[in-house]
């Protein structure tokens, strides 16, 4: 299985000053498409992928042992994807709820999770990994997540360069950016540090994961209650 190694230490957790400069990337990673937009520091610009759309389907495709994996936007489109196309990465990782297979509700009935008859690709539930055909290899699904970031990132730097004219392809200018990351609520602590694994493979070595319910009520507090201070909301 190919997987990315587990950060040791503690992720950085600071708030982001004026001193500090870093640009704050808020990545919203849906089941289907991934939304990122820039801080104040670049007017909250939403981030386009490289074909102009303002989301990045959150998927990765595999085409094979002497081409490039096609990663986001390029990816093939899930409704027709095979089992070489892996997407909702934020529902496979380590402790969060498998789409892919059956569930007891609260009546104790099986009910299938959404989605289920799109899932063509091979999860592995008990070692939270992909195996892929076309390549005979099984990937973690953190590395997976990786793969897709580091998309994602490409796409936050080519619009920070297009807004400064700054190149921002080294590792100092790396270390400016902070990705943040609305979650459901009911994401397990080992789901969040698995997002933030994610994110430090691909040398972000700053990263936070909020409540997505908490990030709204900050942006509704900055919104409607012009002047006061929403940090303690998104910072914890």
């Amino acid at each position: 299985t190919t997987h990315y190694k587990q950060r040791t230490e503690k992720p950085k957790m600071t708030t982001t000053t004026a001193a500090t400069a870093a640009t704050v990337v808020g990545i919203d990673l849906g089941t289907l498409t991934t939304k990122i937009t820039l801080s104040s520091t670049h007017d909250f610009e939403i981030v386009r992928n490289a074909h102009g759309g303002h989301t990045t389907p959150t998927a990765v495709t595999f085409a094979g042992p002497t081409r490039p994996r096609l990663l986001g936007e390029d990816a093939a489109d899930i409704s027709r994807g095979d089992e070489n196309t892996v997407w909702m990465m934020d529902r496979l990782l380590t402790g969060s709820n498998n789409c892919c297979d059956t569930t007891d509700d609260n009546d104790g009935q099986k009910t299938m999770m959404m989605m289920q008859d799109f899932c063509r690709f091979q999860f592995d539930n008990h070692t939270n990994s992909v195996y892929i055909p076309n390549m005979d290899t099984t990937y973690d699904t953190t590395a997976l997540l990786a793969m897709l970031l580091g998309r994602v990132k490409r796409n936050v730097l080519a619009t920070i360069q297009r807004r400064t004219g700054k190149n921002n392809d080294n590792d100092e200018d790396n270390e400016e950016l902070e990705f943040v990351f609305a979650v459901p609520s009911n994401y397990p602590q080992v789901t969040r540090q698995a997002v933030m694994d994610a994110a430090y493979a691909v040398k972000v070595n700053k990263s936070r994961v909020v409540d997505g319910a908490r990030c709204l009520a900050a942006v509704c507090q900055r919104k409607f209650y012009d002047g006061q201070d929403d940090n303690d909301v998104v910072s914890n």
